[in-house]
């Protein structure tokens, strides 16, 4: 939604892109590098089925890409978009992999560079004297990257680790037996620090359960790449939870955003099926539409009423205006916007019109103006490079 809310915004400002409108195409890649392949494709195309080196797009210009969330799913999406030129902003990856600038000339994120996160960590160690500390990692490159990187920073600074394990991202059978292992040899360390990174929130949930029914007097510490929002839901997990320390990205503040999350609905937006997919959870409603895609599934639901308003709700209560990533989207849609104007101007200052601009547009021209407005318009601190 922020997103939506940052273009609308944008297109209501008479001084920031005169006479152009931005609009916008949402694809979700569930965490899925393949979808977020497809989705990449089909921007490209203009086309639900992808079409490479085609473009169907006769009336709209494409002129960048915000996403995506995850390291994983960025990565194809980087790998392709850098084929083309075409800007690309990232509102979550933090693998320092994305800082190689041959490999990825087009690539900007308005997240920290994972190593600062790190460098973060290693700093609290020190502060506290914890010097003998224990590393958990999802089993996947991040992780395994992860923890060379964290063993590496520790020993600079005088800590050890004593041991570092790595767990499945799947809540399989057999990663519960996986748990139930880990879980004794942690009864049995000497280590009382635990450094959790995990790209899975419900990976991590569940293990800390597992852990906090038979390991006592451990103090956790997460990494900034754990996203607890949709985890802690319950008091069960707040529980485990609990003595926790967590990094996290910078909070920023969008006005008027607050607002528009209160009077959003589905009547206003409704082709948007994540409003849609917010009533059912809020509401336990269906479409007025049996057109909408969700329909088919919900059919057994009462229809919503056009009275619906999230405003019943203190949405503050579930920690709904902490705008931490959310202000990353935010931020990434105002970079993009900003860098697009400053091109708009100075070819409008050499005679260019907007029709020519839009006509003429090209990607690889855009990277420059996204660098210098990041570096000008983003209040964090972070390593910005396309």
């Amino acid at each position: 939604m922020a997103l939506i809310f940052a273009v609308e915004e944008i297109n209501r400002n008479p001084e920031l892109l005169p006479n152009l409108t931005l609009g916008y195409q949402i694809y979700d890649s569930c965490g899925s590098e393949m979808k977020a392949l497809q989705g990449t494709m089909s921007t490209f195309s203009h086309k639900t089925e992808a079409v490479p080196n085609y473009s169907c797009r006769k009336k709209n210009t494409l002129c960048g890409f915000i996403g995506d969330f995850t390291s994983a799913t960025t990565l194809p999406m980087a790998q392709l978009v850098g084929v083309y030129r075409y800007p690309q902003i990232s509102f979550g990856a933090l693998n320092p992999i994305f800082s190689d600038k041959l490999k990825f000339p087009s690539f900007f994120r308005t997240v920290p560079n994972e190593l600062s996160v790190f460098a973060g960590i290693t700093q609290l160690l020190k502060h506290f004297g914890w010097t003998w500390v224990g590393i958990l990692a999802s089993n996947d490159d991040s992780g395994e990257r992860a923890i060379q990187d964290l063993k590496m920073m520790i020993s600079q600074s005088g800590g050890c680790v004593e041991f570092s394990y790595t767990l499945s991202l799947d809540l399989t059978e057999d990663n519960t037996k996986r748990i139930d292992q880990i879980v004794a040899a942690i009864q049995n360390c000497t280590a009382q620090v635990i450094i959790v990174y995990s790209t899975s929130a419900a990976m991590t949930i569940e293990f800390l359960y597992q852990s906090w029914k038979k390991v006592h007097h451990k103090i956790w510490i997460g990494s900034v790449n754990m996203s607890f929002s949709q985890a802690t839901n319950d008091l069960d997990n707040l529980t485990v939870l609990n003595g926790t320390l967590t990094f996290s990205i910078k909070e920023g503040q969008i006005p008027g955003f607050e607002d528009f999350l209160y009077d959003i609905s589905p009547l206003k937006y409704p082709d948007d099926d994540a409003v849609w997919e917010l009533w059912i959870y809020m509401f336990n409603c269906s479409s007025y539409s049996e057109d909408n895609m969700i329909q088919r599934y919900i059919q057994f639901l009462p229809l919503c009423s056009e009275n619906d308003t999230l405003r019943c709700y203190d949405l503050s209560a579930i920690n709904a205006f902490s705008f931490r990533f959310t202000y990353s989207v935010y931020t990434a849609v105002y970079a993009l916007a900003h860098a697009l104007h400053d091109m708009y101007v100075s070819e409008s200052r050499s005679g260019s019109a907007t029709g020519s601009f839009k006509l003429n547009f090209k990607p690889w021209k855009v990277r420059d103006y996204c660098m210098q407005c990041l570096r000008q318009h983003s209040p964090m601190n972070t390593d910005y490079q396309c």
